[in-house]
Parts: C-alpha cells; sequence; structure tokens
C-alpha cells in the first residue's frame, strides 16, 4: 500500500540509477583514452628528452675538457669504447625518468655496433625509436621500449 502512494520516489530513485550507471560507463571510457593515449607518447617523451640534453666531455671522459657534448655523442662513445661512466650515466637518467630501475630495454646502435641497456621483461608497454645526428659523423640509432 506505501508503494501506490509513493510512486514519484520510486521512479526517481530508478532514473538516478540509470544516470549513475550511465555516467560510469562514460567516465570509465574516457579514463581508458586518456591512459592509453599517456602510454603511448611516455616512451617518446623520455626519449626526446634523454636526447636533447648535454653533458660535459669531463663526466664521461678521462679528460679535463668542460665541453659541452650532444647526449647523442656520449652514447656513440659507448657503443664504440663500451665506456663505462657514459654507461652508468645513460643509466642514471633512464633509472629516473621511467621511476622503475631496469623497467626497460635501451637499445643503441651506431656504426653497425649496438649496446642495450636494461633488460626485456614482462609486456611491453610503450616504445619509440629514433635516429640522431652525431657530431662527428654517422647516424645514432636508438629505441627504448618500457615494461
Amino acid at each position: 500500500m506505501v508503494l501506490r502512494n509513493d510512486r514519484r520516489g520510486i521512479t526517481g530513485i530508478v532514473d538516478a540509477m540509470i544516470f549513475i550507471v550511465i555516467m560510469s560507463l562514460v567516465f570509465s571510457a574516457l579514463y581508458a583514452n586518456s591512459q592509453h593515449e599517456t602510454e603511448d607518447c611516455r616512451a617518446a617523451e623520455i626519449s626526446g628528452n634523454l636526447l636533447s640534453s648535454k653533458v660535459r666531455a669531463c663526466d664521461i671522459t678521462d679528460s679535463e675538457d668542460s665541453k659541452m657534448l650532444p647526449i647523442a655523442d656520449a652514447m656513440a662513445i659507448a657503443v664504440v669504447t663500451g665506456n663505462k661512466n657514459a654507461v652508468d650515466m645513460i643509466t642514471s637518467v633512464l633509472d629516473a625518468s621511467v621511476g622503475v630501475p631496469g623497467s626497460y630495454l635501451f637499445t643503441m646502435t651506431y656504426n653497425g655496433k649496438t649496446l642495450s641497456i636494461g633488460k626485456e621483461s614482462g609486456i611491453q608497454t610503450s616504445g619509440f625509436e629514433c635516429e640522431s645526428v652525431v657530431t662527428y659523423g654517422g647516424i645514432l640509432k636508438t629505441e627504448l621500449r618500457l615494461y
């Protein structure tokens, strides 16, 4: 008998529930799309920031030269000579940028030689490849995969 007298209340509750369900679906779709776009460009942003930076020559070599070098030159030195200082510097920058140390695979190729930092583990969430011109000649190819 109470239901017969209060039909507006039931209609209002049902209407509110339908509205909540529809809005939940809309917000979850928007959230999923925004998350997907962020993951796709994350490796590109990290690579872009890394490759646009410069380092002092004395930080990666045994010289006293404080000349600023593009990071692509330091990477080329690391690939050709296996310079531990350059590899450690690149590793520390990537660890800080990615947030989880070693949850990436960064591959550098220069003049037919390849050097990889990190490890391939799990499902790849983002990836980016690019080429950079080295000051002293040649092209450095880099690939960053995030896991």
